[in-house]
């Protein structure tokens, strides 16, 4: 999904510059690293042909914009969770910058990390870790998703269903939810605590091209 520039412009406004919606100074890195890793490939491979440039300038190009997209769909996710902020425990005791529950983290290896001994100092779960943590979530949640591709693409009581947008509901009420909304067609909406709907993040995140 190509998010619009109207979609871009409206996040950027609501949100400020943390999602990097700074095209010009976005454009020039582009092209900055176009250009050198262009001039590497050359340098190192002299007898690749013009077709064959082209192909590694159009595959580092996506590359980089998938990782740009990712990185916004983080920060995002992030700003909804918490405000960015990795040094916060809510009142259910979940914990730090993405708001991870005790059961998710010991799910993924890191048991040790408990809310009490966060709160008593959240530097034993830094905005690193947590960022390391965040893309072991997703990489698991990606796999849960996969029997439920099917449904991308697929409008659900007016929204659509995206990867992005579906990963983000999935952070916020787990595979389960996700399964629920999808298979009654969107008639099981589940919410959290604060009232917050499984579509409400699948609107929200599915902007994003991941």
């Amino acid at each position: 999904m190509v998010i619009s520039e109207r979609t871009r412009k409206k996040i950027e406004l609501e949100y400020g510059s943390i999602f990097g919606f700074n095209k010009e100074k976005t454009m020039k890195k582009l092209i900055i690293m176009i250009l050198f890793l262009f001039t590497f490939y050359v340098a190192s491979s002299p007898s690749l042909s013009i077709i064959q440039n082209e192909d590694i300038i159009k595959r580092i190009t996506m590359k980089w914009e998938y990782e740009q997209e990712y990185m916004r769909f983080i920060n995002h996710l992030g700003y909804r969770e918490s405000n960015n902020d990795w040094t916060i425990t809510n009142k259910i005791n979940c914990l730090g910058e993405w708001q991870f529950s005790y059961n998710t983290l010991k799910v993924l290896g890191y048991k040790d990390i408990t809310p009490d001994k966060f709160k008593k100092d959240p530097t034993i779960f830094p905005r690193d870790l947590q960022l390391k943590v965040l893309k072991e979530l997703i990489e698991l949640n990606t796999e849960y998703l996969n029997p439920y591709k099917n449904y991308i693409g697929k409008i659900i009581k007016g929204v659509k269903i995206t990867k992005s947008g579906l990963l983000g509901g999935m952070h916020l009420g787990g595979i389960v939810c996700i399964k629920l909304y999808l298979t009654s067609n969107g008639v099981i909406d589940r919410a959290d605590l604060n009232g917050t709907k499984i579509s409400d993040y699948i609107k929200e995140f599915g902007i994003y091209n991941l």
